[in-house]
C-alpha cells in the first residue's frame, strides 16, 4: 500500500471517534507494509500531533506499525519531537531509550543522539506541559 493511501485511511477516522483505538486497528489491520515508508513517517507523526488529545492506545496500533520500520523513522520522529512532542511520539522515543539501556541494542544506541537533540530543542523552544518535560528529562538522564 502507498503511504498516501494509508494516511487517507487514517484521515478518514473522525476526530471525535469514540473508539479511536479500534478505528486505528481497522485502518491498519489489512496493511502488511507501506511501499514507501519514508513518505509515511512525516504525515503519520503530523497526524499524531493533529490528534494530540486522542487516545492512541499504549503503545497502540499506529505506534506498533511504525516500529516495524526501525530505525528508518528515527529522524522523522526527532523532527516531530522538535515541532511538538505528543504522548505517542514520546512513547516511541521511550521504547528506543529503554532498548538502548536494557538490551544495549546498537541501533537504539545510535539513535539516541538524534532523539536527544530533538527533545532538547523542544524543551528550549516550546511551551511544554510539565509531564512532557519530566518525561524528556527522565529519558535524557
Amino acid at each position: 500500500m502507498k503511504a498516501a493511501e494509508l494516511i487517507q485511511r487514517l484521515n478518514d477516522i473522525p476526530k471525535d471517534e469514540p473508539n479511536f483505538v479500534d478505528a486505528l486497528y481497522g485502518a491498519l489491520d489489512s496493511v502488511e507494509k507501506v511501499d514507501d515508508p519514508n513518505n509515511f513517517f512525516p504525515p503519520a507523526f503530523s497526524y499524531m500531533r493533529e490528534r494530540e488529545n486522542s487516545d492512541f492506545g499504549v503503545p497502540g496500533p499506529l505506534s506498533h506499525f511504525i516500529e516495524q520500520y526501525f530505525p528508518d523513522y528515527i529522524s522523522d520522529l526527532a523532527d516531530s519531537l522538535k515541532i511538538m512532542p505528543t504522548e505517542p511520539t514520546l512513547f516511541l522515543a521511550r521504547r528506543i531509550f529503554n532498548s538502548a539501556r536494557i538490551r544495549r541494542d546498537e541501533g537504539s544506541i545510535s539513535a539516541l543522539p538524534v532523539l536527544i537533540k530533538g527533545m532538547r530543542l523542544a524543551k528550549e523552544n516550546l511551551q511544554l506541559e510539565s509531564w512532557m518535560i519530566e518525561e524528556i528529562d527522565e529519558m535524557m538522564s
